[in-house]
């Protein structure tokens, strides 16, 4: 994946997606995303996911203008088809508008679902994201691995649905996460913070602070973690901005 990442960024580059520039009209790397000592992310100005997804989007309405591709809107996936040798041909999907059933045939394919968000209760996961075709594919057979693993960064906000992420540049500007250090502390946020508050990733990790991203998986999925942080703040914790 690394190895890819750089033809891959110039490929969306020549696609149109805007990313921030240097004075010199290069892609500019942004730091604090990921840590003070690493240059690992290409902003996108503004919405990064999005703006990817409009110039992807734009590339397959010009291949499907030209006859290459034919996009098969509102349908959804049932499982895969088989054969003897327990070999994928293809897929079974239905069209939710006429109840229709049928296969199609492919030498391969590729399950882009976008998460089993629906099984942690709230991610920022989409709220279609059920997991219901990872348990199809699971249950004919297929391999499946790291599970576990969901979107849940720190600088969240709750919503009835789901979770919204906000910008993780707010850590880059100054955003400091924090829980209470007293188990069950009921009091306001605002009132607790500046005396009584634990910025515990600076604490953990001194040489990133704040803006340890590319640990923050392995931190949130510790036992430790869940016994010490989690444990203390009811499974919240705050960022103050």
């Amino acid at each position: 994946m690394c190895e890819a990442a750089p033809a891959i960024i110039d490929l969306l580059d020549r696609m149109g997606v805007t990313f921030n520039r240097t004075p010199r009209r290069l892609c500019s790397t942004f730091a604090a995303l990921v840590g003070p000592c690493i240059a690992a992310r290409l902003l996108r100005a503004r919405r990064l996911v999005s703006n990817f997804s409009y110039a992807l989007d734009e590339q397959v309405r010009r291949y499907e203008s030209e006859g290459k591709v034919k996009k098969y809107e509102h349908w959804e996936f049932l499982s895969s088809v088989l054969d003897g040798n327990h070999t994928c041909r293809g897929i079974c999907a239905m069209d939710l508008r006429t109840m229709e059933v049928r296969t199609f045939a492919a030498d391969a394919i590729i399950v882009a679902t976008g998460g089993i968000g629906a099984i942690f209760g709230k991610s920022t996961n989409s709220v279609v994201c059920t997991g219901s075709a990872q348990s199809a594919l699971y249950q004919q057979g297929c391999s499946y691995a790291n599970g576990e693993f969901h979107p849940g960064p720190p600088d969240l906000i709750p919503g009835e649905d789901k979770l919204r992420l906000m910008s993780e540049s707010a850590r880059g500007e100054g955003g400091r996460v924090w829980v209470p250090k007293a188990a069950g502390d009921k009091r306001d946020p605002k009132s607790i913070r500046k005396v009584s508050g634990w910025y515990f990733l600076e604490e953990w990790y001194p040489k990133y602070g704040n803006l340890v991203r590319a640990m923050w998986p392995r931190v949130r999925s510790s036992k430790w973690f869940t016994n010490t942080v989690s444990g203390s703040t009811a499974s919240r914790w705050s960022i103050s901005i």
